[in-house]
Parts: C-alpha cells; structure tokens; sequence
C-alpha cells in the first residue's frame, strides 16, 4: 500500500507512489491555493530517472475554467524562457483523466528565503560579496525575461511581478533559479490579471504598483533591489503591518536605510541599492542589464574568498555547503530510497522495445513526418542525419517551446550496440545539470518503439562551424570558450561522467556567448576506483572516438579518466588558437598513430605570425602530453591554470608600474639630496635636465663627481645617514 496524501480540510486522497503521465510521483513537497508540488522521477529508460517537479491543480477546482486557465498561464509563459538562470519547464499537459498538471526543472538547492531562515537559525552573516553574487545572477536571468522576444520576433514583454526569496532558487553548484511565473505577465497569456488585483509579497511590491499602476520590468528591479539589502542586512524591510508598509511605499515614504557600513561594504553598494529601489520608475536602472554592470563592479572590489576563488558561483555554492554541510547527499539518497521503493510497487518504466519485435516504419532517408507518433513533439525539420541518430528541430505541442529532438533511426532499433549508447547518453544527461551542458527536458519511446531525447535549443553555432568559417579564434575568446567548455567537463567529471568525445563538433556556440557541452553518446560512467590504474587490467574501457582528439590512451583501449577529456580539451585549444589541429588530418589508422608517437608541434611553429606567452604555450604542452600522469590531473587544474596566464599581463602592468613609481620617488629624492647640497654651499644647482637629454654621467658642480641613480630597490646607506644628519651651523 501505498503513502497517503491527503490534504487538510479537503478530501482529496493522492496515494503515492502514483504514476502521472510519463512522471512518477514520489513525496508531495507544497501544498498551495491553487495545487500541490510534488517531487517526481522521470521514466522512459531504466537507469535515466533524474528528479522534477510535477504541479498539478487541485481535484477540487480542477473544474474552474479559470483556475486552469491561469494555471496553464504560468508554464505557457515561463516555456518561452531560455536561460540558465530560469527553472525550465519540461511539459504542461492536460491529463487523460483531465487532470492539468506540469513538469518543472528539480533545482538541487534551496530557495533564498531558506538559506535566509538557515542563517538566522545558525547565527551564520551572509557576506556582502556573497549576497551581490546571488543577485548578478538574478539580475542576469531578469534581463533574459525582460528581454525575451517570441519565435516571430515581436518582444513577449514577460515581467515576473512576484520576485521574492521564495521564488529564487540557489543551487549547491552554485547556480541560481527564476521559479513561479504564476503572476508573470506576458504577450501569449490567455488570462489577464483583474484591474486593482495585487499577487505579489507584501514586502517586494514596487511603489508603482501599490499606487494601482500596471508597470513594467523595473517592477522586477525594485524587489531585486529590496532582496539584495535583506541577504547584506540580514534583516526584513517589511515591517509588522502589510498594510501600512504598502502605503508608505505609494506615497514615497519608505526609503530603504543605507547598509553598506554596517557591513564592511564598499559605499557603491548603498548607490546601487537605492538606485534599485527609487520611488520613482523612470529614476531606477532602465535595464536588468545596467544593473549587472554596475554589480559586476561592486563585486570586483570585494576580497578574494578563503580558497581565492573570485567567480559569483563559487562563492554561493559556498555559502550554501557552509549552512548545509551534509547536502545534496541527502537528498539523493532520499531520492535514490523513494524511487526504489516506487519501482517495488509500480511498473514505472517502459521498456525500449524488443529489437526482434520492431518493425521498421520508415528509415532515415524517408520523408520527415509532422508529428512523431506518441509524443507531443511535432517535427519541424532535419537538422542533421547520420548513421548512430536523427537530430530534428521540434515543437512542443502544449507549450509551443522548440526544442532539439534526437531520435534512433529505425535501421538501428535491432542493434544492441546502438541501444545501448542511446541509453548511455540519457543517462549521463539525466544526472548533469550545469549552464555549460546542454540541458535534458526529458527521455522517452516514441509509438513506434524508437527512443528519443528531448534537449534544449541552443541559437547559435556550433564551434567546428565556427572555426571553418574564420579559420581561428583571438586568444581572449579562445581562452573564454575552451573555459567554458572545461566548467562543463569538470560538472561531469563530479558526477563521475567522462564525455570521451569532445571535439568542435560537440560543442555549441550560442549568440549570447554562452557554451553548451553536447552528445554523451560516447561518454563513460566511471566508478570511483575507476579512476585509479587498475594492476589487472579487467576493468579496461575500450571506446571508439574522433581520431584528431583522442587520447593515445584512449587509441589504445587503455584505462580512461578524467585526464582523457583533458587531452581533447587541449587538442581544441590548440586548434582555436593555431587555426590547424594539432596533428593535421590524414587516414584514420596514421591519425592514430600520430597521437601515439609523434610529438605536437610547438604553437609558435604552428602560427609563427602569432605572438603566444610562454605561459600558454606551457599550458597546451602539458594538456597535450602522451603519458596522463604528465598531463592535468583534472579540467578544474587545468582551467585554474588558463586563469593563472590571463592575470600574468596584468600583474606585469600593475609591477612596472610600481617600478616606475620607485624610479620615479628615488629621482626626486636625489634631486632633493643636491638640491639641499648646494644651498649648504651657498651655491645655486645646475639647471635640471630631463632624462631623455641628460647625460649619463652629468657632473655635479658641489662635488665634481657624477651623479648615478640609486637602485630601484633601495637607497644607499650613505645617502640614507646624509638624511638624518643635522644641518651644519653657519
């Protein structure tokens, strides 16, 4: 038998575990006016099962037209939205019993209200770099939101309208999540809000909107304003009467207090805050993106934390292991106990078909049909065919959102081998989460027993497309992409996933200049043992790959690691910035030979017309190496040190400027030294020269012996003692 849901004053019974769809229910989280939150598991490919949100309306109002109306408003909304920084919707359907429900992104965090209540509760201050970081990335998501323009082009005007801590997720990688689009207003609404109604919090309603005006995105910027002071106060702005609060408000007489002093900030931190928050619309930030400028420089005046790391989302995945020690661990371990205890009771997964038993229904070469048959993807067009998968461009029915589909052929679904790898790049998706991986919507078997992928669309191109058309990249963009790339590696890496086929082709250059990590076909899941040399050699990994950026251990069938993506990452920095591949391309079999046995040219002999530090240059070689031992031991050494050669120049800059100020102070101060010589004498100085026309060996006339700088690092003792000694009497 199963747990029994049941909601107080209601007589709504859920049993759980309780299949939903393609969603398996497992423990509800939420219950709230409108419907239930439930944390659910995927289903569609045993071992594929990765956590989501499943929301559903309540049996009770299921039937109010607009209730379900507003209901579907909120995912039709937040569908359209395409960033990191906002909680994707993976589905919103009605029901065959006609039950709506929806499936939302599983944030492996906490919500920022909880983190604030967790501080509070541990006597723990949130640090104002710590609090600056959560609302750049808050602010950046806004700016996609505000910003968001619909499939014809036209701006879709979306504005949140209940920002609050509650509605902002922060995760243990340190990402952070735009949720609950409920009260969002956007141009592809069916519902409108009705005139004079305010769904909001209380304590993040702009002024605008409490005097009764519609306003626009800097509504959004007031509560992002609001929440930045409460994370570097540690204190509510809302006070113990709603009301009252809302009409100062209106009436411009709540201004927030300075708080920069208080806690060791930086007096712009108070600017900002007030500009975030002025009473007035058109006197805040015109933009999210105005805002994160002025952020970005807030932040880079804050201290380096305790393990030098700068960046936002290292300081908040951070500040949330230090209020929750013991997490995620836990939650996946309860995630791990309730889906075992569900596939005890239920049959939750569909199995892909007997390969004996599927009759291919049309092969790769076939027209592309409208709709794949069992899904609720309709097919638009065909962006890339081969042997191993059918890559389409597609349409969500219910929610309108494009997205990129991967789909067997039909020629492959007797083929255990292919299976398997299909299988094998679910699974690795449905465990990653990370801005620099492309993102999973879901996993499932189309009607005609084919397995398909549903993945994010990325606008953009990919990096092979890139380097064909421009034949190189700048060394500053280099260095950001293969960066980005190397973030993402490292998230799999953590997870135990090796990609195993990076290369220009698996890598994705979107427009906003954000990179995406794709196809895990060939990736590896490898126990933690795994990633020791193994004595007996049983545990041998022998996978296949793209000749140009295998590894010579991975060419031999050896023992593979994290090490085995390092060298690929390497191979493409090479290329990147030399405009060739490492070793120029030829028949496969000499390919491979070559990452076997022949040493990498130099960059500077690759591209001798560009100027590449010695510092770069040692960072490739040592990705490069043939023995892994000698070669990063993981992507995140290797990306510390591409950070390490990027403030080389300016280290450099920053100590011949204080060479030349020594020089400089040192000059004067001998001048001063003769200066005062010669008054002694009674004597007026020689006339000075400057540097460029002096001699180099000017006389001086007191003393008739030259003058010669003193060193740059100290001052000559005898000069010294001529300083503090007394002034002779005349």
């Amino acid at each position: 038998m199963g747990d029994v849901d049941k909601a107080q004053g209601s007589t709504d019974i859920v049993r759980l575990p309780r299949m939903m769809g393609r969603w398996l229910l497992l423990k509800r989280l939420a219950r709230g006016g409108m419907g239930d939150v439930y944390l659910a598991a995927s289903t569609g490919i045993e071992g594929a099962e990765r956590p989501c949100i499943v929301k559903t309306v309540r049996r009770d109002q299921a039937s109010d037209k607009s209730m379900v109306i507003r209901f579907l408003d909120e995912f039709r909304v937040q569908a359209q939205l395409n960033h990191p920084g906002v909680a994707q919707v993976m589905e919103a359907v009605v029901g065959d019993e006609g039950e709506p429900y929806a499936v939302v992104e599983f944030v492996e965090g906490r919500s920022i209200a909880e983190a604030q209540h967790r501080a509070h509760q541990l006597g723990f201050k949130i640090a104002w770099p710590e609090a600056v970081a959560i609302v750049i990335e808050m602010a950046q998501a806004l700016d996609h939101v505000h910003t968001r323009q619909g499939l014809d082009g036209a701006a879709l005007r979306i504005v949140h309208r209940d920002l609050s801590p509650q509605n902002c997720m922060v995760g243990f990688s340190g990402e952070v999540k735009v949720i609950d689009f409920g009260t969002a207003r956007g141009t592809n609404r069916r519902c409108r809000t009705v005139g004079g109604v305010v769904y909001a919090k209380p304590g993040y309603i702009a002024p605008e909107v409490s005097r009764g005006e519609v306003g626009d995105g800097r509504v959004d910027l007031y509560a992002l304003g609001i929440m930045l002071w409460e994370l570097a106060s540690g204190r509510s702005f809302l006070g113990s009467d709603p009301h009252r609060h809302l009409q100062l408000v209106a009436e411009g007489r709540m201004p927030v207090p300075a708080v920069a002093a208080a806690c060791s900030a930086p007096e712009i931190l108070d600017e900002i805050i007030a500009r975030l928050t002025a009473n007035k619309p058109e006197h805040r930030y015109a933009t999210s993106a105005n805002a994160v400028a002025d952020l970005a420089r807030l932040m880079a005046m804050a201290p380096p934390a305790p393990d030098g790391m700068r960046g936002t989302r290292p300081r908040i995945s951070r500040l949330l292991r230090n209020l929750w020690p013991t997490e995620p661990d836990r939650t996946r371990a309860e995630f791990a106990r309730l889906l075992r205890g569900a596939k005890e009771r239920l049959t939750v997964n569909t199995p892909l078909r007997d390969a004996n038993a599927v009759t291919p229904s049309r092969n790769s070469a076939a027209p592309i049909i409208d709709v794949l048959r069992g899904t609720p993807y309709r097919l638009l067009k065909l962006v890339a065919s081969s042997e191993e998968a059918e890559v389409h461009e597609a349409e969500h029915a219910e929610l309108g959102r494009r997205c990129i589909l991967k789909v067997l052929p039909s020629a492959l679904a007797a083929s255990p081998a292919a299976l398997e790898r299909f299988r094998s790049e679910a699974k690795a998706l449905a465990r990653l989460a990370h801005p620099n991986i492309v993102a999973l919507h879901e996993v499932g078997t189309a009607g005609d027993g084919r397995p398909y992928i549903s993945m994010e669309r990325v606008s953009g191109e990919t990096l092979a497309n890139f380097v064909r058309r421009e034949g190189f990249m700048d060394a500053a963009h280099a260095l950001a992409v293969v960066k980005q790339v190397l973030r993402g590696v490292q998230a799999a890496h953590r997870e135990g996933i090796l990609h195993l086929d990076l290369k220009p082709d698996n890598v994705l250059l979107a427009k906003d200049g954000s990179v995406r990590i794709v196809d895990f076909g060939m990736s590896s899941v490898v126990r933690e043992a795994g990633l020791t040399p193994s004595r007996s050699g049983k545990d041998s990994i022998t996978v296949n790959g793209t000749p140009e950026y295998m590894a010579p251990e991975q060419v031999l069938g050896s023992r593979v690691d994290a090490r085995t993506d390092v060298y690929a990452v390497g191979c493409i920095l090479f290329e990147l910035l030399t405009g060739h591949p490492v070793f120029e391309r030829s028949a496969r079999i000499a390919q491979l030979g070559k990452h076997l046995h022949d040493a990498p040219v130099s960059l500077r002999d690759r591209a001798p017309e560009k100027r590449f530090s010695p510092a770069m240059q040692a960072i490739v070689e040592k990705a490069l190496q043939k023995s892994p031992s000698e070669r990063f031991a993981s992507a995140q050494l290797f990306l510390d040190a591409l950070d390490e050669a990027e403030q080389i120049p300016e280290r450099q800059r920053v100590m011949r400027g204080r060479a030349a100020t020594t020089v400089g102070a040192v000059a004067v101060l001998g001048f001063g030294l003769i200066l005062g010589r010669a008054m002694r004498s009674g004597r007026a100085p020689e006339p000075v020269q400057s540097a460029a026309t002096a001699p180099v060996a000017a006389p001086i006339a007191t003393t008739g012996a030259p003058f010669v700088a003193p060193s740059v690092n100290r001052v000559a003792p005898s000069t010294t003692a001529q300083l503090k000694a007394p002034a002779p009497r005349r």
